[in-house]
């Protein structure tokens, strides 16, 4: 049996539902890495690695947006003293990649009047004219 090369991991199947908890309570996939004093890479490769921490992960997402939304939802309620909007609007773009949506309306093309093609038609037909009876042009 061949020996695996590197540190052991300091995986625990127990993380799985740590992480639900740590998601569930409104805090970044990211920074569960400091609850397990690893890197941010390490939680990457385990998703990999381990199914059932991908599968956890996969679950609890959903739940961490949730927790936003509603705490979105008590400051528009008033319900959240000195709720600053701005600053929930930038979590919400940045952790769930909203965005605003941009909708762009071309003016509506202006209908020439009939009076101003008859005269600009006119027009064009007298320098036509001046063009045709000066041997100069």
């Amino acid at each position: 049996m061949a020996n695996k090369v590197g540190r052991p991991t300091k995986y625990n199947p127990d993380y799985c539902n740590l992480l639900i908890e740590h998601l569930t309570n409104g805090f970044s996939y990211q920074s569960f890495a400091a609850i397990c004093a690893v890197d941010i890479d390490t939680l990457y490769q385990w998703e990999k690695d381990h199914p059932d921490f991908s599968e956890a992960k996969r679950r609890a997402m959903p739940y961490a947006r949730l927790f936003w939304e509603k705490e979105g939802m008590k400051g528009m309620q008033g319900k959240t003293r000195a709720f600053n909007s701005t600053v929930w609007v930038f979590t919400m773009k940045n952790r769930f990649k909203w965005h605003d949506n941009v909708v762009i309306e071309s003016p509506p093309a202006e209908k020439a009047k009939d009076s101003e093609i008859e005269k600009l038609s006119r027009q064009l037909a007298d320098l036509k004219a001046i063009a045709i009876n000066d041997p100069a042009l």
